[in-house]
């Protein structure tokens, strides 16, 4: 609504299935979220300005660092161009 992206780490106890959403490469997809319920703290005003659905990319990388485990990072971000900028 204000134009401002997100790109967050998706807690570490949220399954992410890269099998259901479009594919835009290997552990890259384009997921469809919907709104979820109202929560307490929230007017009903507030909340119907919130969209149904949003489009959400989720990305999945491996952090490889010499001497420390291997870990796994899922992101989840609002920017759904998968082309790195140019300029």
């Amino acid at each position: 609504m204000r134009g401002v992206d997100l790109v967050a780490r998706v807690h570490h106890l949220r399954k992410v299935d890269f099998r259901r959403g479009l594919k835009q490469g290997d552990l890259d997809q384009l997921v469809v979220d919907r709104t979820p319920q109202q929560l307490k703290w929230m007017s009903a005003a507030e909340y119907a300005t919130f969209p149904d659905i949003i489009f959400v990319r989720h990305l999945k990388y491996k952090v490889e660092q010499r001497g420390f485990r291997t870990r796994e990072i899922t992101l989840a971000t609002t920017l759904l161009d998968s082309e790195p900028l140019r300029g």
